[in-house]
């Protein structure tokens, strides 16, 4: 089998990929420049014109250029010459709105055929949550109902990617001479993307789709001996860990020498929590067939039980994702009053989840009070700043006083840098401190909660909103109103990993305005369960070892409830993933204390243990006592009187 070389030159500090078709193509994500050898096999069909202009345009749904624009450009040495950059300015109704359309020549793809399809990508501008540019890729039939034979994501930030999707056609859908076209879907997020190099390549039955290529996914520091890993773990011995002292005496108060001690730590003081729903966790599980939103997440009563039975024994903080937004809090509302079960938010739901939750001394996170991102769905006329500003008030004050005291803290100011300018919340209402009234109007309504700023892209990719953020934090240093914590999303894909190290610059960054800092959404969108796997433990340990952070929140565990299913920890049927395995070792295993001794002479044991909960059993000469206590950041010291 002969092939041809492509030689692919990686920008630096740029992370770029895609997913394909059950494997997670990927690229290196290096800070110093790399060079990846593609070798693509000789001898298929070439089914589209390489380079030529007319086999590929952009679909513009309605030519409204409020919506989206396009323009034709050259580009210089890269293995192509013509491209074509699209604009997307809002979220589409149907991702296909914006989409880009490649002819295929007249060559039939049938069953059992092995194709690679290939085209370039990089995007300048995104406002995807990984910051990158992010499309669809589909081969499929160039006739309504466009049956998809291939559908892929593909990934890529802003140096040029070869996005490779080798596959091979199943018996479903065949696709005779003429029929078929390739289609790049693009209208999900606002973003600007361009494509260039595209080509379809079918082998027929000549070889496997295993000969053709692939680019494995990494990350820089993913090895077991990197150096990094030396210094969080002396970080995570200092800062996690303190000292407690166990004292054995008689009802006398004479030491007792000899008892069995058993410590066993029951509860982090170091927050891991997860986004939950409430209907979830508020509806009658009997009733499980007949609420809820079935057609788009279906779940049994046995679900509804394990999703309970995993929240309960994993974590120890929770968020609850959408019911307090603004828009599903006034549903949840409107759906009490219309007796509505049929759908996903409901406010007894609301109040059910967080009276279960309270009863299992499960902290909350309220998400969100003002969100700095203007909604989309509301007419945005500087005429109506006043009344908006009115509405806006008036419904968060609503909202914090409905919830009371039942959070323990609040993503005050969601995303406040996302948009920028004046297309946030603080740019339309035009007051340079409206952020700073925000915070005060939450400690106002919510004394006894903690205050958050939160927002992404800071530590995904290239950190985008990483200077804005940190301008924003300033201010409200400035106007005396500085949060009681800075909130980090953490939306990751393959195109966007950050090395542990970067991590940990960019935490120091932010540490000397911060009292305290969170990963408030965590979670890693790929097909590749070690990858991932890898990089939750990289990111949960860089984390653990910076002594600002308090806690780590994911934005889900359960794919059958789950905004990206692909990155959550447990599967739709509840299998457990290795990142799942990885996540439970380290915080119920590595990062966790059980220990027993027998006292000395003096009567005294001493040990150093992870910071949380824990009961001690103390046993001598038949005679058992339990004491529960907490290890804080001061140590402690405590004393068991055996009767």
């Amino acid at each position: 089998m002969e092939f041809r070389m492509i030689r692919l030159s990686l920008s630096t500090g740029l992370y770029v990929g895609t997913f394909v078709l059950m494997t997670c193509l990927s690229f290196l994500a290096k800070q110093a420049v790399a060079e990846t050898d593609v070798q693509i096999p000789q001898g298929g069909q070439a089914m589209i014109d390489f380079d030529d202009p007319d086999a590929f345009r952009p679909v513009i749904r309605n030519k409204n250029p409020d919506n989206a624009s396009y323009e034709r450009f050259e580009v210089r040495n890269m293995p192509f010459k013509h491209a074509i950059r699209v604009t997307n300015l809002k979220i589409q109704p149907q991702p296909w709105n914006v989409n880009v359309n490649v002819q295929v020549k007249p060559i039939a793809i049938e069953s059992g055929d092995v194709c690679l399809l290939t085209f370039w990508m990089r995007s300048p501008w995104s406002e995807d949550e990984s910051g990158n540019g992010v499309a669809n890729a589909y081969v499929q039939s160039n006739e309504p109902p466009n049956r998809k034979m291939v559908r892929e994501r593909a990934y890529a930030g802003k140096s040029w990617q070869r996005i490779l999707i080798p596959f091979t056609a199943g018996n479903k859908l065949q696709l005779p001479p003429g029929k078929a076209n390739v289609s790049i879907h693009m209208g999900f997020r606002p973003q600007t993307v361009e494509y260039g190099g595209f080509e379809l390549i079918n082998y027929k039955k000549t070889l496997k789709a295993q000969a053709l290529p692939r680019i494995q996914h990494t990350y820089d520091g993913r090895a077991l001996d990197a150096t990094w890993r030396i210094d969080a773990a002396k970080r995570i011995e200092q800062y996690r860990k303190a000292d407690m002292t166990i004292n054995v005496t008689d009802t006398q108060g004479k030491p007792l020498s000899g008892a069995d001690i058993h410590v066993q730590m029951t509860r982090h003081q170091f927050r891991f929590g997860t986004a939950v729903t409430a209907h979830m966790l508020g509806i009658d599980p009997a009733q499980s067939k007949n609420v809820g939103d079935h057609r788009r997440f279906p779940y049994t009563q046995k679900d509804v039980l394990q999703y309970r039975k995993i929240v309960e024994e994993n974590f120890n903080w929770v968020v609850l994702e959408n019911d307090l937004k603004m828009v599903p809090y006034r549903n949840a509302i409107a759906n009490v009053q219309n007796n509505n079960v049929q759908t996903l938010f409901r406010r007894d739901w609301i109040d059910n989840a967080l009276t279960w939750l309270e009863q299992r001394n499960i902290k909350v996170r309220g998400h969100r009070i003002f969100n700095g991102r203007m909604p989309r769905y509301v007419n945005w006329d500087t005429s109506r700043r006043e009344e908006l500003r009115d509405m806006i008030m008036a419904e968060a004050r609503q909202k914090v006083t409905d919830i009371g005291n039942r959070v323990a803290e609040w993503d005050c100011i969601n995303h406040p840098e996302w948009g920028g300018g004046g297309n946030s919340l603080i740019g339309f209402i035009n007051e340079p401190d409206f952020y700073a009234k925000c915070l005060a109007l939450g400690r106002e309504l919510a004394p006894q909660a903690l205050m958050w700023t939160n927002e992404g892209q800071v530590m995904t990719g290239d950190g985008g909103r990483i200077v804005g953020y940190e301008n924003i934090i300033k201010a409200l240093h400035q106007y005396n109103q500085p949060p009681d914590g800075i909130g980090f999303m953490g939306h990751y894909n393959t195109s966007s990993l950050v090395p542990p190290t970067t991590l940990y610059e960019r935490f120091e960054r932010f540490a000397p305005y911060a009292q305290r800092m969170q990963y408030t959404e965590l979670d890693i969108t790929t097909n590749d369960p070690q990858l991932q796997a890898d990089y939750l433990r990289d990111v949960l340990t860089v984390t653990f070892s910076h002594p600002k952070f308090v806690g780590i929140i994911q934005w889900g565990f359960w794919a059958g409830k789950h905004w990206k299913p692909e990155a959550a920890l447990w599967t739709k049927d509840w299998k457990e993933k290795p990142v799942a395995k990885v996540y439970r070792d380290l915080v119920f295993n590595q990062w966790w204390t059980d220990e027993t001794a027998k006292s000395s002479t003096s009567g005294s044991v001493n040990f150093r243990g992870f910071k949380g909960e824990y009961t001690i059993t103390v046993t001598h000469n038949g005679k058992t006592q339990e004491v529960k206590t907490t290890l804080g950041d001061d140590g402690q010291t405590v004393t068991v009187k055996l009767d």
